[in-house]
């Protein structure tokens, strides 16, 4: 499913997808993402229970850091990552470099 459709994440920002069920999953997932812009950014899982306070697992949270439109393949990525047990998560994307924003596309399957 596509969960960020070109989504722009200006310098020192972030996005979060829309919540995401884990009722029937496994716990394991795949994220494919494309990146353009010049920034960089890291991506992780906010898990919860209550599906209204979305927060950083204590297990830890990041799936990816450092990710730029050099990564992968001229910025296409493909992860694959556990998740903690918990009824919804959403993912964020921070850009960390602090000067310069990005576009984000990513698929979650």
């Amino acid at each position: 499913m596509k969960i960020f459709d070109e989504v722009e994440i200006a310098a020192s920002a972030s996005a979060l997808s829309s919540a995401i069920r884990l009722a029937n999953a496994k716990g394991f997932f795949s994220l494919q993402m494309e990146i353009t812009g010049d920034g960089t950014v890291k991506v992780e899982y906010l898990p919860s229970n209550n599906k209204t306070d979305f927060v950083a697992s204590e297990n830890g949270s990041e799936i990816a850091t450092s990710l730029t439109k050099t990564s992968g393949t001229g910025g296409k990525v493909f992860f694959s990552f556990q998740v903690d047990v918990a009824k919804e998560m959403k993912l964020k994307i921070t850009e960390t470099g602090g000067a310069n924003g990005n576009t984000i596309s990513a698929w979650l399957n």
